[in-house]
């Protein structure tokens, strides 16, 4: 399993708002519709279907008593299997996001180890995507054969998973 931490991923600077990143991530839904697959929402440990509006008022809507113009508002997690994890779960996107929803995001947040911290105390949320796109800097575009933007082929589900501090007791880092 590929996991990678950043910033704030495409579209996003997470030094400000969470706005762009959230927008971002609303690129599948037209290819989903076309698809005849329902569009995807956002989820947390305990609910699904959130909208982008809740996360961005979560993000953006906490105090941020304490923090500068130059420090990180949220954190940006990627989730990719491989394609051997994801035949292991049949290809399932609902056993993927309860395997996030139940055993990723809990683990995450006790990994921190800071103390008092609980799943209430941060708002994480993550969203399911089925494709993944090449970049500008992947091997297939620079060499011509593929054009920055254009969908990877075969199964590619990840979930890209959005966190920042709740109460201003904790920001991830």
């Amino acid at each position: 399993m590929y996991i990678d931490f950043s910033g704030g991923g495409k579209g996003a600077n997470n030094k400000g708002s969470v706005k762009g990143l959230t927008e971002y991530l609303g690129k599948e839904q037209k290819e989903l519709a076309k698809e005849g697959r329902e569009r995807e929402l956002f989820f947390d440990i305990e609910r699904d279907n959130i909208t982008k509006r809740e996360v961005d008022m979560a993000i953006d809507g906490q105090s941020r008593n304490g923090l500068g113009k130059s420090d990180a508002k949220f954190y940006m997690i990627s989730v990719n299997p491989s394609q051997k994890e994801l035949e292991h779960i049949d290809n399932d996107p609902k056993k993927l996001k309860g395997w996030i929803q139940k055993e990723y995001m809990p683990r995450l947040i006790k990994d921190f180890k800071r103390d008092g911290l609980k799943p209430e105390n941060v708002n994480m949320f993550a969203k399911l995507e089925y494709h993944r796109y090449h970049k500008g800097t992947d091997k297939e575009v620079r060499n011509g054969r593929m054009k920055s933007g254009q969908r990877k082929e075969g199964n590619n589900m990840g979930i890209p998973t959005y966190s920042s501090e709740n109460e201003n007791k904790v920001m991830l880092s």
